[in-house]
């Protein structure tokens, strides 16, 4: 590859080939030995739900290595119950509603024991930081589940999706880097949203 095509080289390629990757050589084996286990989706969604609570507790002790490995924990058991439901032909819109609002709970549980964190040591940036990120995470998803409730084709892709954002995240609490990762998520995640907006203004343009 030449100097010019590496450069080339988009952040959304480089996303769908960690996808790749990742779905190849970790998921396809983690799936098959799910399906072995007899683990239906939802229970697999609901035991990410159920890391939530130690992970936030984690987070608001400062215990940072440890919440990084059961958020990172959770995040895949989050990436791997749609998978399993597809292996499985057991997807149905009610998994997707949990999976979803699982979601949610875990990024507001996990985000809040931060917050929590930096307010008992008086860290104002820290709680800014943490807010931002809450919100641009929240924003992001709210401009897919919004655009659906409009009938508007679901705006995909941007900069800092779910699987992005756990895995920043985790990063910042494995290396130390925290402030940064959260400063990451928090923009990213609201240029996300912008972009997202902008694709659902430019699907309703001349609508009523």
């Amino acid at each position: 590859m030449t100097l010019r095509g590496r450069i080339a080289i988009s952040p959304r390629s480089l996303r769908e080939g960690v996808r790749a990757w990742w779905g190849a050589r970790v998921e396809g084996p983690l799936v098959r030995l799910l399906v072995a286990l007899g683990l239906s989706p939802n229970a697999l969604t609901l035991l990410g739900l159920l890391l939530t609570a130690p992970s936030a507790y984690l987070c608001a002790t400062g215990r940072w290595t440890a919440a990084g490995l059961v958020y990172l924990l959770a995040g895949a058991m989050d990436l791997l119950d749609g998978a399993l439901a597809r292996r499985t032909g057991r997807a149905s819109r009610f998994g997707a509603f949990l999976d979803s609002l699982v979601d949610r709970a875990q990024e507001a549980g996990v985000l809040l024991g931060v917050v929590a964190f930096y307010a008992q040591r008086g860290h104002t940036m820290g709680v800014l930081m943490t807010v931002l990120a809450l919100t641009g995470s929240f924003l992001v998803s709210y401009a897919h589940a919004r655009a659906e409730g409009l009938g508007v084709p679901s705006p995909q892709g941007g900069m800092m999706t779910r699987p992005e954002r756990v895995l920043i995240l985790a990063a910042g609490f494995l290396t130390g880097w925290l402030l940064p990762a959260l400063g990451v998520v928090a923009g990213l995640g609201i240029l996300t949203a912008l972009h997202r907006a902008y694709e659902v203004w430019r699907a309703t343009r001349g609508q009523r």
